[in-house]
């Protein structure tokens, strides 16, 4: 496409011209910035093109891969070679971004690394905040969310460098339920990670979820290599992308952390709460992340509940449609450790089969988990609308008492009523994109 200097490339980001995400591609294989990136440290992928001589979005390594060090925070990689059938076509660690706004590359030791373009200046506080909290050397440091190990600047713009991990963490199916509960555990770390440093993500969702393992990414169904770490207990995830992300000052009490509704108009359609639908003028994030968080897992695993029906009341405790009665993620987190895991461990449950995904039914959040499950399990724990009554720390006992057990079968049930959608205090200034003060009326 001819010499490119730093400022038109700028221009060209600047417009809508980069909308079509094919575009991207184009400038990222441009001699200027191949060149700017060697000067950096980092080697591009090579984008591939099509019989027009155009970049594709797809990409894959332009050196060997040579290095054999897969040191923490970077992934295992491959696996997946025996099932190619031309590897000219398929080369190896093949990486395909739909939105081309990615580019991958190889640092200077070898290792994989993913480059992301920062076009806000919300996002790039949140990166660098995470950036300076420290690159976890092991997984025992590990927050659970994807590290920055660089942010470079590119005019107004920043190009923010993580070590490249793999999608679809969930394939090929965990094999187990130990393997399904070890994934559970790790969201809910990462998002009681992210809301201890109050940074509400905005958009939980299976596809902003990541394995450190990667390979062709058509393969991973089928990828023996993730299968058998899996198994091992050598895979960890994490979620990344804050796209949508805000970051509220560290001194702000949970309840003073609210957005305006327009913001609830982002995320992922299928994993957006209905926390705004009813008139409501803002909202509560944290609220929301934890009901994503339990969309994701609903969407996930949910078919497994009849196998482990404590996720019952974890799930509904984190997807409950008032906001105000969830689980947050630290109360979600400690649920799932004092009582979810436990519960499994007892019952020798970790090593049973994990049948794979249900039918598509089966993934909606708004389900009826309990009608399916042993009518003495729901008896112990209480049924749904008296599950919220009780202090969650109660299910460490193994029953209830029969006073408890007669209140439960003989009380009718009531209908919630939801509280009136404005709040208590009518911010007059909420958080704009470049401002996190916060001012109430």
């Amino acid at each position: 496409m001819g010499e490119l200097t730093e400022g038109e490339i700028l221009l060209q980001i600047d417009t809508e011209y980069v909308e079509e995400p094919w575009r991207l591609p184009t400038l990222w294989n441009s001699e200027y910035m191949r060149n700017w990136f060697n000067e950096r440290g980092y080697h591009l992928y090579v984008w591939m093109k099509n019989e027009y001589e155009q970049s594709t979005l797809v990409c894959h390594p332009s050196r060997p891969d040579e290095c054999e060090d897969t040191a923490f925070p970077y992934a295992y990689r491959g696996g997946d070679d025996h099932l190619v059938w031309n590897l000219d076509y398929q080369p190896a660690l093949l990486m395909m971004d739909s939105k081309g706004n990615m580019l991958y590359a190889q640092n200077l030791q070898g290792h994989h690394v993913a480059i992301k373009l920062v076009k806000t200046r919300r996002e790039y506080e949140i990166l660098q905040y995470l950036l300076e909290l420290g690159i976890p050397q092991t997984r025992q440091d590990f927050n659970y969310v994807i590290p920055i190990l660089e942010i470079l600047p590119f005019g107004h713009y920043w190009f923010a460098v993580m070590p490249r991990w793999g999608d679809l963490p969930d394939h090929p199916a965990p094999e187990t339920i130990g393997e399904v509960l070890d994934f559970i555990h790790c969201m809910l770390k990462g998002m009681d990670f992210l809301h201890r440093h109050r940074i509400a993500h905005g958009d939980i969702t299976p596809g902003n979820t990541l394995v450190n393992h990667f390979g062709r990414g058509h393969f991973m169904r089928t990828n023996p290599l993730r299968r058998k770490l899996r198994s091992e207990g050598l895979l960890t995830y994490a979620l990344f992308d804050f796209d949508y992300s805000t970051m509220f000052p560290r001194t702000a009490t949970f309840d003073e952390c609210r957005l305006p509704y327009q913001e609830s108009w982002h995320g992922t359609p299928g994993f957006t709460p209905l926390d705004t639908t009813q008139g409501e003028f803002d909202f509560d994030p944290f609220a929301w992340d934890v009901c994503g968080m339990s969309m994701t897992l609903c969407y996930e695993f949910q078919h497994l509940v009849p196998d482990v029906p404590i996720l019952a009341p974890l799930l509904d405790k984190m997807v409950m449609r008032d906001p105000a009665r969830r689980f947050t993620a630290s109360e979600a987190l400690r649920f799932f450790e004092e009582v979810v895991y436990p519960w499994a461990s007892q019952r020798k449950l970790l090593q049973c089969y994990a049948c794979a995904a249900g039918d598509e039914s089966d993934k909606s959040a708004d389900r009826d988990r309990w009608k399916e499950l042993d009518p003495a399990f729901n008896l112990c724990l209480g049924s749904p609308p008296f599950l919220e009554l009780r202090p969650y720390s109660a299910f460490l006992h193994v029953g209830l008492s029969n006073a408890e057990i007669s209140q439960i079968t003989n009380a009718a049930p009531t209908e919630t009523k939801l509280p009136p959608p404005a709040p208590d205090r009518i911010p007059i200034r909420c958080l704009e994109h470049e401002n996190t003060s916060l001012t109430y009326l």
